[in-house]
């Protein structure tokens, strides 16, 4: 399992090849849905802020996946 706490824990070629993802996505060549089944993103926010939590909630719900805050 590999926890990511900030971009600076990805190689260069990992960088890289999420950046073409993410050109993908916004295209709409690549379909987001059930991109993160099965996968879970703990969130921890130092300030609480009810928008970011509730975007980042939503899109992770979107992709398939699960949140505990």
């Amino acid at each position: 399992m590999h926890h990511l706490l900030s971009d600076l824990d990805l190689d260069r070629s990992t960088r890289l090849e999420l950046l073409l993802l993410s050109r993908k996505l916004k295209k709409g060549s690549v379909s987001p849905q059930g991109a993160l089944a099965g996968r879970c993103l703990a969130v921890v926010m130092a300030k609480p802020s009810l928008r970011t939590r509730v975007s980042l909630t939503v899109a992770m719900r979107r992709l398939g996946g699960d949140v505990v805050e």
